[in-house]
Protein backbone atom coordinates (compact mmCIF):
# COMPACT_ATOMS: atom_id res chain seq x y z
CA UNK A 1 0.00 0.00 0.00
CA UNK A 2 1.78 3.44 -0.99
CA UNK A 3 -0.07 6.36 1.14
CA UNK A 4 1.07 9.42 -0.38
CA UNK A 5 1.48 12.57 1.30
CA UNK A 6 1.64 15.67 -1.09
CA UNK A 7 2.57 15.49 -5.02
CA UNK A 8 5.95 14.79 -4.44
CA UNK A 9 6.08 12.51 -1.38
CA UNK A 10 4.43 9.18 0.09
CA UNK A 11 5.35 6.14 2.08
CA UNK A 12 4.70 1.98 1.58
CA UNK A 13 3.60 -0.09 4.20
CA UNK A 14 3.14 -3.68 4.00
CA UNK A 15 -0.81 -5.28 4.13
CA UNK A 16 -0.01 -6.54 7.45
CA UNK A 17 0.87 -2.82 9.35
CA UNK A 18 -1.56 -1.45 11.79
CA UNK A 19 -2.07 1.25 9.54
CA UNK A 20 -2.99 -1.48 6.54
CA UNK A 21 -5.01 -3.67 8.91
CA UNK A 22 -7.47 -0.91 10.13
CA UNK A 23 -7.79 0.32 6.62
CA UNK A 24 -9.07 -3.18 5.17
CA UNK A 25 -11.49 -3.28 8.35
CA UNK A 26 -12.73 -0.07 7.51
CA UNK A 27 -13.11 -0.76 3.79
CA UNK A 28 -14.83 -4.37 4.47
CA UNK A 29 -16.97 -2.96 6.84
CA UNK A 30 -18.48 -0.38 4.98
CA UNK A 31 -19.08 -2.75 1.92
CA UNK A 32 -20.82 -5.09 3.78
CA UNK A 33 -23.37 -2.48 5.11
CA UNK A 34 -23.42 -1.19 1.66
CA UNK A 35 -22.11 1.89 2.61
CA UNK A 36 -19.56 3.82 -0.32
CA UNK A 37 -16.27 5.00 1.03
CA UNK A 38 -16.23 8.85 1.69
CA UNK A 39 -12.91 10.58 -0.95
CA UNK A 40 -11.77 11.59 3.09
CA UNK A 41 -12.52 7.98 5.09
CA UNK A 42 -8.70 7.00 4.88
CA UNK A 43 -7.20 10.74 5.55
CA UNK A 44 -6.01 9.12 9.01
CA UNK A 45 -3.63 6.90 7.11
CA UNK A 46 -2.31 10.11 5.42
CA UNK A 47 -1.88 11.91 8.50
CA UNK A 48 -0.59 9.78 10.32
CA UNK A 49 2.06 9.51 7.83
CA UNK A 50 4.40 12.64 9.49
CA UNK A 51 3.31 11.08 13.09
CA UNK A 52 5.30 7.37 12.09
CA UNK A 53 7.31 7.93 9.28
CA UNK A 54 8.96 11.30 10.34
CA UNK A 55 11.44 12.32 12.92
CA UNK A 56 8.72 15.44 13.77
CA UNK A 57 11.95 17.63 14.73
CA UNK A 58 12.89 20.74 12.26
CA UNK A 59 16.27 21.88 11.53
CA UNK A 60 18.41 24.08 14.39
CA UNK A 61 21.02 25.50 10.82
CA UNK A 62 20.68 28.71 9.76
CA UNK A 63 21.51 27.24 6.35
CA UNK A 64 21.05 30.16 4.58
CA UNK A 65 24.16 31.96 6.79
CA UNK A 66 26.29 29.24 5.43
CA UNK A 67 29.28 30.00 3.85
CA UNK A 68 29.46 28.71 0.12
CA UNK A 69 32.71 27.97 -2.01
CA UNK A 70 32.82 30.80 -4.82
CA UNK A 71 30.57 30.11 -7.81
CA UNK A 72 33.32 29.84 -10.30
CA UNK A 73 35.00 26.73 -7.72
CA UNK A 74 31.14 25.82 -7.46
CA UNK A 75 30.53 25.25 -10.96
CA UNK A 76 33.80 23.13 -11.80
CA UNK A 77 33.30 21.06 -9.14
CA UNK A 78 29.63 19.90 -10.31
CA UNK A 79 30.95 19.65 -14.43
CA UNK A 80 33.18 17.65 -12.72
CA UNK A 81 30.94 15.55 -10.61
CA UNK A 82 28.86 15.24 -14.01
CA UNK A 83 31.28 14.43 -15.73
CA UNK A 84 33.21 11.89 -13.79
CA UNK A 85 30.89 10.40 -11.32
CA UNK A 86 27.18 10.99 -12.83
CA UNK A 87 28.39 9.49 -15.84
CA UNK A 88 29.01 5.93 -14.17
CA UNK A 89 26.11 6.78 -11.34
CA UNK A 90 23.22 8.79 -12.56
CA UNK A 91 22.43 9.16 -8.82
CA UNK A 92 20.75 12.91 -9.63
CA UNK A 93 18.82 14.54 -11.98
CA UNK A 94 20.77 17.09 -13.76
CA UNK A 95 18.41 19.60 -15.02
CA UNK A 96 16.24 19.53 -11.64
CA UNK A 97 19.51 19.94 -9.61
CA UNK A 98 21.03 22.63 -12.04
CA UNK A 99 17.89 24.95 -12.17
CA UNK A 100 18.07 24.59 -7.64
CA UNK A 101 22.23 25.21 -7.65
CA UNK A 102 21.64 28.14 -9.81
CA UNK A 103 19.30 29.97 -6.97
CA UNK A 104 22.39 29.64 -4.00
CA UNK A 105 23.89 32.11 -5.73
CA UNK A 106 20.94 34.52 -6.17
CA UNK A 107 18.34 36.21 -3.86
CA UNK A 108 15.78 32.85 -4.57
CA UNK A 109 18.65 31.68 -2.45
CA UNK A 110 15.80 31.81 0.68
CA UNK A 111 13.66 29.51 -0.89
CA UNK A 112 16.17 26.48 -0.99
CA UNK A 113 15.76 23.80 2.16
CA UNK A 114 18.71 21.56 4.10
CA UNK A 115 17.73 19.35 1.12
CA UNK A 116 18.99 21.29 -1.39
CA UNK A 117 21.91 22.73 0.84
CA UNK A 118 22.92 18.89 1.53
CA UNK A 119 22.40 17.90 -1.78
CA UNK A 120 24.75 20.84 -3.17
CA UNK A 121 27.35 20.27 -0.56
CA UNK A 122 28.15 16.69 -1.36
CA UNK A 123 27.68 17.40 -5.49
CA UNK A 124 30.81 19.90 -4.78
CA UNK A 125 32.67 17.82 -2.30
CA UNK A 126 32.75 14.99 -4.85
CA UNK A 127 33.49 17.32 -7.67
CA UNK A 128 36.34 18.38 -6.04
CA UNK A 129 37.54 15.03 -4.81
CA UNK A 130 37.60 13.99 -8.91
CA UNK A 131 39.04 17.79 -9.52
CA UNK A 132 41.99 17.95 -6.98
CA UNK A 133 43.47 14.64 -8.87
CA UNK A 134 43.99 16.44 -12.09
CA UNK A 135 43.73 19.87 -10.87
CA UNK A 136 46.85 22.21 -10.32
CA UNK A 137 45.31 23.74 -7.33
CA UNK A 138 45.08 20.92 -5.37
CA UNK A 139 45.45 22.91 -2.23
CA UNK A 140 42.17 24.70 -2.77
CA UNK A 141 40.14 21.60 -3.83
CA UNK A 142 41.13 19.75 -0.97
CA UNK A 143 40.06 22.71 1.34
CA UNK A 144 36.64 22.89 -0.85
CA UNK A 145 36.47 19.12 -0.61
CA UNK A 146 36.90 18.74 3.00
CA UNK A 147 34.91 21.93 3.83
CA UNK A 148 31.82 21.24 1.55
CA UNK A 149 31.42 17.07 2.66
CA UNK A 150 31.43 18.39 6.39
CA UNK A 151 28.50 20.28 6.25
CA UNK A 152 26.54 18.06 4.41
CA UNK A 153 27.99 15.54 7.27
CA UNK A 154 26.46 17.51 9.90
CA UNK A 155 23.04 18.11 7.82
CA UNK A 156 22.58 14.41 7.34
CA UNK A 157 20.08 14.20 10.07
CA UNK A 158 18.09 17.19 8.67
CA UNK A 159 18.16 14.81 5.44
CA UNK A 160 16.54 12.25 7.29
CA UNK A 161 13.91 13.50 9.73
CA UNK A 162 11.51 13.52 6.30
CA UNK A 163 12.57 10.75 3.90
CA UNK A 164 11.94 11.45 0.51
CA UNK A 165 13.77 10.25 -2.53
CA UNK A 166 16.63 12.81 -1.99
CA UNK A 167 16.80 11.74 1.04
CA UNK A 168 17.83 8.65 -0.57
CA UNK A 169 19.78 10.37 -2.96
CA UNK A 170 21.29 12.10 -0.26
CA UNK A 171 22.65 9.07 1.34
CA UNK A 172 23.55 6.96 -2.17
CA UNK A 173 26.28 9.93 -2.28
CA UNK A 174 27.30 9.88 1.01
CA UNK A 175 28.08 5.67 0.26
CA UNK A 176 30.23 6.52 -2.87
CA UNK A 177 32.36 9.07 -0.93
CA UNK A 178 32.96 6.49 1.86
CA UNK A 179 33.47 3.88 -0.61
CA UNK A 180 36.00 5.98 -2.71
CA UNK A 181 38.18 7.14 -0.02
CA UNK A 182 38.52 3.66 1.17
CA UNK A 183 36.17 3.24 4.08
CA UNK A 184 33.81 0.49 2.54
CA UNK A 185 32.94 -1.30 5.93
CA UNK A 186 31.15 2.15 7.32
CA UNK A 187 29.98 2.43 3.77
CA UNK A 188 28.15 -0.73 4.19
CA UNK A 189 26.48 0.70 6.97
CA UNK A 190 25.22 3.50 5.40
CA UNK A 191 23.83 0.94 2.98
CA UNK A 192 21.95 -0.81 5.62
CA UNK A 193 19.99 2.60 6.60
CA UNK A 194 19.53 3.41 2.77
CA UNK A 195 17.69 0.37 2.07
CA UNK A 196 14.95 0.91 5.05
CA UNK A 197 14.41 4.59 3.64
CA UNK A 198 14.08 2.71 -0.39
CA UNK A 199 11.35 0.61 1.23
CA UNK A 200 9.65 3.22 3.46
CA UNK A 201 9.16 4.87 -0.09
CA UNK A 202 8.58 1.87 -1.87
CA UNK A 203 11.04 1.84 -4.30
CA UNK A 204 11.77 -1.94 -3.93
CA UNK A 205 8.09 -2.94 -5.11
CA UNK A 206 6.75 -1.77 -8.80
CA UNK A 207 5.34 2.03 -8.83
CA UNK A 208 1.56 2.30 -8.36
CA UNK A 209 0.05 2.64 -11.51
CA UNK A 210 -2.47 4.71 -9.78
CA UNK A 211 0.08 7.54 -8.42
CA UNK A 212 0.18 9.20 -11.43
CA UNK A 213 4.02 9.43 -11.29
CA UNK A 214 5.29 11.04 -14.29
CA UNK A 215 7.68 8.29 -16.68
CA UNK A 216 10.49 10.79 -15.75
CA UNK A 217 9.85 10.22 -11.62
CA UNK A 218 9.28 6.09 -12.55
CA UNK A 219 12.61 5.90 -14.17
CA UNK A 220 14.46 7.98 -11.26
CA UNK A 221 13.07 5.86 -8.34
CA UNK A 222 14.13 2.72 -10.67
CA UNK A 223 17.68 3.85 -11.28
CA UNK A 224 18.09 4.81 -7.42
CA UNK A 225 16.89 1.12 -6.28
CA UNK A 226 19.42 -0.24 -8.88
CA UNK A 227 22.47 1.75 -7.69
CA UNK A 228 21.61 1.27 -4.43
CA UNK A 229 21.06 -2.51 -4.79
CA UNK A 230 24.24 -2.37 -6.18
CA UNK A 231 26.74 -1.10 -4.04
CA UNK A 232 24.89 -2.88 -1.31
CA UNK A 233 25.50 -6.02 -3.37
CA UNK A 234 29.54 -5.18 -3.90
CA UNK A 235 30.06 -3.59 -0.75
CA UNK A 236 28.53 -7.08 1.51
CA UNK A 237 30.93 -8.66 -1.39
CA UNK A 238 34.18 -6.69 0.04
CA UNK A 239 33.35 -7.35 3.45
CA UNK A 240 32.06 -10.62 3.85
CA UNK A 241 28.95 -9.50 5.76
CA UNK A 242 25.16 -10.37 4.79
CA UNK A 243 23.46 -7.84 2.51
CA UNK A 244 20.88 -5.49 3.44
CA UNK A 245 18.19 -7.08 1.90
CA UNK A 246 17.35 -10.71 -0.10
CA UNK A 247 16.49 -11.47 -3.33
CA UNK A 248 13.04 -12.52 -2.50
CA UNK A 249 12.45 -9.46 -0.60
CA UNK A 250 11.66 -6.98 -3.84
CA UNK A 251 9.68 -6.99 -6.45
CA UNK A 252 11.15 -3.80 -8.65
CA UNK A 253 9.95 -2.50 -11.87
CA UNK A 254 13.67 -2.77 -13.99
CA UNK A 255 11.97 -2.43 -17.84
CA UNK A 256 13.54 1.03 -18.31
CA UNK A 257 16.64 -1.91 -18.04
CA UNK A 258 15.21 -3.89 -20.93
CA UNK A 259 17.72 -5.32 -23.53
CA UNK A 260 14.83 -4.64 -26.02
CA UNK A 261 15.02 -0.94 -25.53
CA UNK A 262 17.76 -0.54 -27.19
CA UNK A 263 17.83 2.19 -30.39
CA UNK A 264 20.33 -0.10 -32.26
CA UNK A 265 20.25 -3.34 -32.05
CA UNK A 266 23.43 -3.59 -33.94
CA UNK A 267 25.43 -0.97 -32.75
CA UNK A 268 27.07 -0.84 -29.43
CA UNK A 269 25.01 -1.45 -25.81
CA UNK A 270 22.73 1.10 -24.82
CA UNK A 271 23.69 2.65 -21.12
CA UNK A 272 20.23 0.77 -20.22
CA UNK A 273 21.91 -2.49 -21.46
CA UNK A 274 25.20 -1.69 -19.68
CA UNK A 275 23.09 -0.94 -16.65
CA UNK A 276 21.36 -4.25 -17.24
CA UNK A 277 24.63 -6.03 -16.59
CA UNK A 278 25.47 -4.69 -13.53
CA UNK A 279 22.02 -5.34 -11.76
CA UNK A 280 22.33 -8.88 -12.83
CA UNK A 281 25.71 -9.44 -11.58
CA UNK A 282 24.69 -7.77 -8.65
CA UNK A 283 21.88 -10.12 -8.14
CA UNK A 284 24.31 -13.22 -8.00
CA UNK A 285 26.63 -11.37 -5.64
CA UNK A 286 23.35 -10.67 -3.60
CA UNK A 287 22.38 -14.08 -3.43
CA UNK A 288 26.29 -15.99 -2.78
CA UNK A 289 26.61 -13.39 0.22
CA UNK A 290 23.38 -14.15 1.75
CA UNK A 291 24.42 -17.93 1.39
CA UNK A 292 27.49 -17.41 2.68
CA UNK A 293 26.10 -16.30 5.97
CA UNK A 294 23.45 -19.39 6.54
CA UNK A 295 24.42 -22.06 8.84
CA UNK A 296 24.59 -24.49 5.83
CA UNK A 297 27.24 -27.88 6.33
CA UNK A 298 30.70 -27.47 4.69
CA UNK A 299 28.76 -29.20 1.45
CA UNK A 300 25.99 -27.91 0.84
CA UNK A 301 27.92 -24.30 1.38
CA UNK A 302 30.02 -25.52 -1.39
CA UNK A 303 27.44 -26.56 -3.84
CA UNK A 304 26.45 -23.00 -3.15
CA UNK A 305 29.78 -21.77 -4.51
CA UNK A 306 29.04 -23.85 -6.90
CA UNK A 307 26.06 -22.54 -8.29
CA UNK A 308 27.32 -19.04 -8.05
CA UNK A 309 30.45 -19.89 -10.50
CA UNK A 310 28.30 -20.84 -12.54
CA UNK A 311 25.93 -18.62 -12.92
CA UNK A 312 28.60 -15.74 -13.27
CA UNK A 313 30.39 -18.33 -15.71
CA UNK A 314 26.49 -17.85 -17.41
CA UNK A 315 26.44 -14.18 -17.13
CA UNK A 316 30.27 -13.62 -18.55
CA UNK A 317 29.23 -15.66 -21.86
CA UNK A 318 25.82 -13.06 -22.10
CA UNK A 319 27.96 -9.94 -22.87
CA UNK A 320 28.83 -9.40 -26.18
CA UNK A 321 32.18 -11.18 -27.13
CA UNK A 322 34.18 -7.47 -27.14
CA UNK A 323 32.90 -6.76 -23.62
CA UNK A 324 33.71 -10.09 -22.01
CA UNK A 325 36.53 -9.75 -18.96
CA UNK A 326 38.38 -12.64 -20.39
CA UNK A 327 39.74 -10.93 -23.78
CA UNK A 328 40.84 -7.28 -25.05
CA UNK A 329 38.53 -4.80 -24.16
CA UNK A 330 37.38 -3.55 -28.19
CA UNK A 331 34.75 -1.10 -26.91
CA UNK A 332 33.87 2.75 -27.92
CA UNK A 333 35.86 5.45 -25.87
CA UNK A 334 32.50 6.54 -23.85
CA UNK A 335 32.02 3.04 -23.19
CA UNK A 336 35.47 2.50 -21.92
CA UNK A 337 35.31 2.92 -18.01
CA UNK A 338 32.19 1.45 -18.08
CA UNK A 339 33.37 -1.88 -19.26
CA UNK A 340 36.49 -1.41 -16.88
CA UNK A 341 34.49 -1.17 -13.70
CA UNK A 342 32.57 -3.95 -15.08
CA UNK A 343 36.01 -5.62 -15.32
CA UNK A 344 37.12 -5.16 -12.10
CA UNK A 345 33.80 -6.18 -9.92
CA UNK A 346 33.74 -9.49 -12.44
CA UNK A 347 37.57 -10.65 -11.01
CA UNK A 348 36.84 -9.55 -7.64
CA UNK A 349 33.90 -11.82 -7.45
CA UNK A 350 35.55 -14.54 -9.14
CA UNK A 351 38.86 -14.26 -7.15
CA UNK A 352 36.05 -14.02 -3.93
CA UNK A 353 34.47 -17.33 -5.23
CA UNK A 354 37.22 -19.67 -5.33
CA UNK A 355 38.78 -18.15 -2.77
CA UNK A 356 36.05 -19.83 -0.40
CA UNK A 357 36.03 -22.90 -2.64
CA UNK A 358 39.23 -23.19 -1.80
CA UNK A 359 39.29 -22.58 2.11
CA UNK A 360 36.00 -24.66 2.45
CA UNK A 361 37.44 -27.48 0.44
CA UNK A 362 40.43 -28.18 2.25
CA UNK A 363 37.45 -27.80 5.36
CA UNK A 364 35.82 -30.86 3.89
CA UNK A 365 39.13 -32.71 3.28
CA UNK A 366 37.84 -35.71 5.05
CA UNK A 367 34.03 -35.46 3.36
CA UNK A 368 32.84 -36.73 0.56
CA UNK A 369 32.13 -34.33 -1.91
CA UNK A 370 30.37 -34.80 -5.51
CA UNK A 371 31.65 -31.70 -6.47
CA UNK A 372 35.57 -31.60 -4.92
CA UNK A 373 37.16 -32.12 -7.61
CA UNK A 374 35.76 -28.65 -9.83
CA UNK A 375 37.86 -26.89 -6.83
CA UNK A 376 41.13 -28.72 -6.95
CA UNK A 377 42.14 -25.82 -9.51
CA UNK A 378 40.71 -22.81 -7.54
CA UNK A 379 43.58 -22.07 -6.36
CA UNK A 380 45.07 -21.02 -9.30
CA UNK A 381 41.56 -19.38 -10.28
CA UNK A 382 41.64 -17.18 -7.43
CA UNK A 383 45.60 -16.51 -7.98
CA UNK A 384 44.78 -15.64 -11.67
CA UNK A 385 41.71 -13.50 -11.25
CA UNK A 386 43.90 -11.41 -8.58
CA UNK A 387 46.05 -11.14 -11.38
CA UNK A 388 43.60 -9.76 -14.12
CA UNK A 389 41.98 -7.51 -11.63
CA UNK A 390 45.53 -5.81 -11.05
CA UNK A 391 46.20 -5.55 -14.54
CA UNK A 392 42.76 -4.27 -15.13
CA UNK A 393 43.67 -1.73 -12.54
CA UNK A 394 46.50 -0.58 -14.04
CA UNK A 395 44.85 0.22 -17.25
Amino acid sequence: MYIRKNESRGHYVGLGSVGATLAICLTDGLKSQQLPLKSDGLDFLIEAGPQVDEAGLSSLFDITSQELPSKEAATKCIQAFFECVAFFFPIIDRDIFMSRMEMMYTPQRPRLNALDYCLFHLVVSLGALVQRRTSTQTEDMDRIYLSSYQKAWTMMSDALASPCETSLQILILHIFIHTKSGREGFAWVLCGLAIRVAQSLGLHQKSPTDMGFSERRIILRSRLWCILFGFDSSLSLVQGRPPGISSGLYDKDISYLDDSQSESPSGPPSRAQMSNWWYKLSQIQNQYCALMQTKHSLVSRLDSISEANQRLEVWKDSLPSSYRPDGTILVSPENYWHVVLLHLEYFNFLRTIHLAGTVLRLSCSGVAHQNSSEYQASEVICVEAARCFIKTLNR
